[in-house]
């Protein structure tokens, strides 16, 4: 024999409200699953590969080395004198820098991110130039967490440039 209906939405109070909640509770469970699957497919889907962690190296490398060679004391009077344009010089090598940043670098691929170590010795990658009288390229040390399509810098590391000779 059927229960007697409840006046409020129609189900009765012996069983059938019990599997409209359980329903109701599945449902609920389903839908947070499906979000958080979602949520780690996105997030894995974006994590930047090496091309990108090049485009971005080279990037930083470019911003790095403008500041330390032309609006510092990187460049001794003469060779500033030589180099006009010392910030477009080293910004039309953005491609080439950034291939070296991605040489020297490993990543460690969790999935959803990465870490990306670089070390660079441009003294030991541009050998020509350490024929040029007081120019002093540094060594650099850097970790990178790389996540959701974009690139934090988390520690970097200068190490002691040569005495000059």
């Amino acid at each position: 024999m059927p229960c007697p209906p409840r006046r409020e939405g129609g189900f009765c109070q012996c069983g059938e409200v019990v599997l409209h909640r359980s329903v109701t509770a599945v449902s609920r469970g389903l839908a947070v699953a499906l979000l958080g699957g979602g949520l780690v497919v996105g997030l894995g889907i974006t994590n930047p590969g090496p091309a990108a962690f090049a485009d971005y190296g080279g990037a930083q490398l470019t911003a790095l080395l403008v500041k330390e060679l032309c609006q510092q004391d990187g460049l001794s009077g003469l060779l500033r004198l030589l180099i006009r344009e010392c910030p477009a010089l080293i910004q039309s090598q953005r491609q080439v820098l950034g291939t070296l940043v991605r040489a020297n670098s490993q990543r460690q691929n969790f999935g959803l991110f990465s870490v990306y170590r670089t070390k660079l010795d441009l003294a030991a990658l541009l050998p020509g130039l350490r024929q040029i009288p007081d120019l002093h390229l540094p060594r650099y040390k850097a970790t990178t967490f790389a996540g959701a399509g974009q690139f934090l810098l988390i520690q970097t590391r200068e190490s002691e440039r040569p005495a000059k000779r």
